[in-house]
């Protein structure tokens, strides 16, 4: 029981991910690299994942009709179904999408769109039908990214108005959006760092 719990336990995505990439990123990129696949084959493939995590993400893709089981018997052979390409899907266990990260993504991908933004502005043309950003989750990562200065400030806020925002060029680190962890730090997952650490300047 107590070895479960830790296995599915979340760390910060600094501690959990090699070379930019997750449990999850790794076991995925071996599942396409694979197509047909059993969980030994996997497991062997994947150095420093245990069986446990890879069995975890094999459910939540069974579960989200990613992959379908096409031998029942021992070992139980999976064939990957629905390739939604590079990007690891983010599952919940019963198979549904974890949207924080598509939240995070709408958001870096519309702001480098944009160029010159507010965070309402941001909220708003971020959301989607289906995906509804509030101001306050836009507001702080506006801001998470303004301290790592990712975006510059190019007007103050002001009684009646907003700051507004200008996002650098050359901090286009890649398409993966930065993600706040629990501590407040910003790691960059297209650089495999964290970024900025709450309290620097």
């Amino acid at each position: 029981m107590t070895t479960a719990v830790k296995e599915n336990k979340r760390r910060p995505a600094h501690i959990e991910r090699i070379g930019g990439l997750n449990k999850r990123d790794r076991i995925w990129a071996q599942i396409r690299k694979q197509r047909d696949f059993d969980v030994k084959s996997l497991y062997s493939a994947l150095d420093g994942i245990s069986k446990g995590s890879v069995h975890h993400y094999l459910e939540c893709l069974y579960a989200g009709g990613y992959i379908a089981i096409v031998i029942e018997s021992k070992p139980r052979q999976y064939r990957l179904i629905k390739d939604c390409g590079v990007e690891a899907p983010r599952l919940r266990k019963d198979g549904s999408e974890v949207s924080q990260g598509r939240i995070n993504d709408n958001m870096w991908r519309t702001m480098k769109i944009l160029k010159t933004f507010d965070w309402l502005d941001l909220s708003r043309i971020a959301s989607t039908d289906d995906l509804q950003i509030k101001p306050v989750t836009a507001k702080r990562y506006v801001e998470a990214l303004c301290h790592a200065r990712y975006l510059h400030c190019v007007g103050a806020s002001a009684p009646g108005s907003r700051a507004v925002y200008r996002f650098l060029p050359h901090m286009n680190t890649g398409n993966r959006a930065p993600m706040i962890q629990s501590d407040r730090s910003l790691y960059d997952p297209n650089l495999g760092k964290i970024v900025y650490q709450r309290g620097e300047k």
